[in-house]
């Protein structure tokens, strides 16, 4: 499956309706394959580029830290979607498959502390610098019933609208890119 920026650009400005939008959306994450469901958060007074820059920095680190030093040519880079939302404050909710070849246990235990500081003072010595000083990442296990992807997708695109003005609502995980904040 093709997902580049041409596609994603085609699934957003084709579709008009809100409940076509949203099947195709749905229909689009299936294909994924997603295991986790991730919403990640940064301090509340933070502004959105903040968000992506630290999902940026943490996609690249859990990709570097299964694939080695040549990630960015892998074709087993993690794969995914992220929507972000602004209520109650800037948070993103992520559908993610793990690079492939990677066991989702090892996955769900490690890919946290890449975003978040450790919780104990004395662990954050020994770990690595994350990519958010003040985030939050909480990880969730997609069940593996016919329908739990279908349900978990139907809720993370509860906030995407067909005739925003916010092209950015959502964006592959591939497309994710450093932005300028202050």
């Amino acid at each position: 499956m093709d997902f580049s920026h041409r596609n994603t650009h085609m699934l957003t400005m084709s579709i008009t309706d809100r409940n076509d939008l949203r099947a195709g959306l749905v229909e689009t994450l299936k294909g994924f394959d997603a295991q986790f469901h991730i919403v990640a958060e940064i301090a509340p007074q933070r502004p959105r580029a903040a968000l992506e820059d630290a999902l940026y920095q943490w996609a690249a680190r859990v990709d570097r830290l299964y694939l080695g030093r040549k990630w960015q040519a892998s074709p087993r880079r993690m794969r995914g979607a992220v929507f972000f939302e602004r209520r109650p404050y800037w948070h993103a909710h992520m559908l993610v498959a793990p690079p492939v070849g990677v066991h989702p246990v090892n996955f769900h235990l490690n890919v946290a502390s890449l975003f978040r500081p450790a919780p104990c003072q004395n662990l954050r010595r020994s770990s690595p610098r994350p990519a958010a000083r003040e985030g939050k990442m909480f990880i969730r296990r997609i069940g593996s019933g016919p329908s739990d992807l279908e349900k978990v997708a139907r809720y993370v695109i509860k906030d995407v609208r067909s005739n925003s003005q916010d092209e950015d609502q959502w964006k592959f995980i591939e497309l994710l890119s450093p932005r300028h904040h202050i």
